[in-house]
């Protein structure tokens, strides 16, 4: 049980820090400010995937990746990328 759980936490972590989003160059991945239905009609609109982040404040995983991970500048702007992030 054990195995499987850390398999599927560093699957996620691994998939996740290969995400990135349009942006300026100066900042990480920026996730998107409204709610779920606007994310949605956007994505339809600009034919955009979106990235939907789930985390927990108890989860260490997920503030690994807050903290180090999305703000990252090579993360958030990769030229071959071009997604909808949205958090939850």
């Amino acid at each position: 049980m054990w195995l499987r759980l850390v398999v599927v936490v560093l699957t996620s972590v691994g998939a996740t820090t290969s995400f990135a989003v349009d942006g300026d160059g100066d900042s990480g991945i920026v996730f998107y400010a409204g709610n779920w239905e606007e994310a949605l009609a956007l994505a339809q609109q600009e034919n955009k995937l979106i990235f939907l982040n789930i985390s927990a404040s108890w989860c260490g995983p997920c503030k690994l990746l807050k903290n180090k991970t999305f703000p990252d500048t090579e993360v958030g702007n990769p030229p071959y990328i071009s997604n909808i992030y949205f958090q939850s």
